[in-house]
């Protein structure tokens, strides 16, 4: 029993002797039963066994994969298989007829149902990836954001804020946490904390001097050095000038209340003693009622708080004056 590759095409055969009766009579000849290869038989086997069964006779021409299929076969392989795509495989066997030769060949093919559950698990598992990976991300810069970056900016906010501020040191910066950036705010808020204490202790030393300036029975007078004109008088010196008020000193330069010669650089040349020499040097007064008193004086030029400034001291020369 076998195949047979007939003209009109493949057919199943099988021969079965005749004999008498008699077992041990001999064989009067041969009975031959055949059956062509119907489309039927393909459906049977793809019904039974779940796959799609194609057939190609081996003289014939064939398609690429079949031809591929027939060398492997001829090489020595029963079943050659082989992926047609990501969506199937396919199976090659060669089938011989009743002479040893071979006749069909058959290709079953069937869907690579488990590649494809494995390509669709793939990318749920690569989108799963993605997704917990932008969520960590976000919640990554939120946490940044909670944690480091607000607090940068509210701290550079405050320190900028600094700059404007009329008094610095009544000023203070945010101080929370005990990493980098709260020990960062806690340094800034210890040195605007020992500037306020320096600054509380210069304020208080100021008041001091003006304190001791204003009631010091030495007359000082305080002038521009560029134009001479007097900013201002302690009280000494507006009892010995004979003024009431600092008013009466508005407009008066130190060549009003000073005798400094005769020349425009009169006042320019005491200016120059000063700078010269330290020790108290002769002068005459004029005071604002209209006397003269002869007067030991001194001057030096100083800068308070980037202000430039002369500073004259004066007392009554050999006991005379006002």
């Amino acid at each position: 029993k076998g195949l047979a590759t007939l003209p009109s095409g493949v057919f199943l055969l099988v021969s079965l002797p005749v004999r008498p009766s008699d077992p041990g009579s001999l064989i009067r000849g041969a009975l031959i039963l055949g059956r062509n290869w119907e489309q039927a038989e393909f459906y049977r086997i793809a019904k039974d066994s779940g796959f799609s069964v194609f057939q190609q006779g081996v003289a014939g021409s064939l398609s690429p994969d079949f031809q591929e299929a027939r060398e492997r076969l001829r090489g020595g392989e029963d079943v050659y298989v082989k992926v047609l795509g990501t969506t199937s495989c396919a199976a090659y066997t060669l089938l011989d007829d009743i002479y040893d030769e071979p006749a069909l060949l058959l290709r079953l093919t069937r869907p690579r149902a488990s590649h494809m559950l494995a390509l669709r698990a793939a990318g749920h598992v690569g989108l799963f990836i993605l997704a917990a990976g932008a969520l960590l991300t976000v919640l990554a810069v939120l946490l940044l954001e909670v944690t480091v970056l607000s607090r940068l900016r509210r701290l550079v906010r405050e320190v900028r804020a600094l700059k404007n501020a009329e008094h610095t040191f009544e000023a203070h910066v945010t101080v929370n946490g005990d990493d980098e950036v709260g020990k960062l705010g806690q340094g800034i808020h210890y040195l605007l904390s020992g500037m306020k204490t320096h600054r509380l202790r210069w304020i208080r030393a100021e008041r001091r001097l003006q304190t001791l300036l204003e009631v010091s029975p030495t007359p000082i007078l305080f002038a521009d050095p560029q134009s001479g004109k007097l900013r201002r008088a302690n009280s000494g010196a507006l009892l010995f000038l004979g003024a009431k008020s600092r008013r009466d000193l508005h407009d008066k330069t130190v060549a009003d209340v000073v005798d400094v010669g005769e020349g425009p650089d009169g006042m320019a040349a005491l200016f120059a003693r000063f700078d010269e020499k330290s020790h108290p040097m002769p002068a005459v007064i004029r005071c604002l009622d209209g006397r003269q008193a002869p007067v030991l004086h001194a001057g030096r030029k100083m800068s308070l708080d980037d202000d430039e400034l002369v500073v004259i001291s004066f007392v009554s020369g050999l006991g005379t004056g006002p």
